[in-house]
């Protein structure tokens, strides 16, 4: 029974107060149509609830997978490199192959791969980090001197290797092939000159042009203007000390030669300047042999 119903039993009308009581109570309810809403929202909830979070967990993972994969702010655009001296940083972006790739695509293996190959470069570590570096540590081939064949110019490294210029660099010594002989990217050099070269660098620094053959060896000019030929003895110190002696002796003499020939051990062959000349064997037919 409403209140309403009960007053009318009562035979009498509702007290202000009751009156007030009713339609706070109706506010409180709210209107029909709020509670019509609410039960039908409850049912469709029960009944498509788990499909509603599915939707939305999809969405969102759809909004991150894009993020991750699509967005500019994950695909590298150059590379952070250290330890290369001569090599330059944008050689190593072109072959490291990461330009406009995104970082999640990356696997450092093939990064080292593509870094190794460039000849200067003798071992690379690769390393990434969010969102869109690469780090690219390397360690150089060290050139020590440079070699010409014909017009070709190639550098030494330690080991003998040659390698492509990438820079000029005065203070390397410049071997010559007076054989014109070709030769590629990778090649060796014999095994006695790489070891003889940083034993004459050490001992003769003011010496920067060397010329090489195959038959006499290394050979420079000394500041007399004759030719000194050294061959490729690991002898050299017990060379470049007979050389100082005999040079002494020259200058006490007053002799000028036109070569001194050391690149037979135990034996020192010179030509005095002016004498004749045997092109069979490039020595003179008045050569003396010095020494034993």
């Amino acid at each position: 029974m409403s209140l309403g119903d009960w007053v009318s039993a009562q035979g009498g009308k509702l007290r202000r107060s009751e009156t007030r009581l009713g339609r706070r109570e109706a506010e409180e309810r709210g209107p029909w149509w709020g509670a019509l809403f609410l039960e039908g929202l409850r049912a469709f909830w029960a009944r498509r609830g788990r499909l509603v979070v599915d939707l939305a967990l999809i969405g969102f993972l759809s909004w991150v997978l894009a993020e991750l994969f699509l967005s500019t702010r994950f695909f590298v655009y150059r590379v952070e490199s250290a330890g290369n001296i001569y090599v330059p940083v944008k050689e190593i972006f072109r072959l490291s192959g990461v330009d406009e790739m995104s970082i999640f695509y990356l696997k450092p293996a093939d990064i080292q791969r593509g870094v190794e190959d460039i000849p200067n470069i003798r071992a690379a570590r690769v390393r990434t980090r969010l969102p869109a570096r690469v780090l690219i540590d390397v360690e150089e081939y060290q050139p020590i001197a440079t070699w010409q064949t014909g017009r070709a110019e190639f550098w030494a490294s330690e080991e003998g290797k040659l390698l492509p210029v990438l820079a000029i660099v005065p203070e390397f010594i410049r071997l010559v092939d007076t054989e014109a002989k070709p030769v590629e990217i990778g090649a060796s050099l014999p095994q006695e000159l790489t070891k003889m070269l940083p034993h004459l660098q050490r001992l003769q620094p003011e010496v920067w042009l060397l010329q090489f053959s195959r038959g006499k060896g290394i050979s420079f000019v000394d500041e007399s203007g004759a030719r000194i030929y050294l061959g490729l003895s690991e002898e050299l110190e017990e060379k470049l000390a007979s050389l100082a002696l005999l040079g002494a002796h020259f200058q006490r003499e007053g002799v000028e030669v036109d070569y001194i020939d050391l690149s037979v051990p135990g034996r020192i062959y010179y030509r005095p300047a002016g004498a004749t000349t045997n092109e069979a064997d490039g020595q003179g037919v008045e050569g003396r042999e010095s020494g034993g």
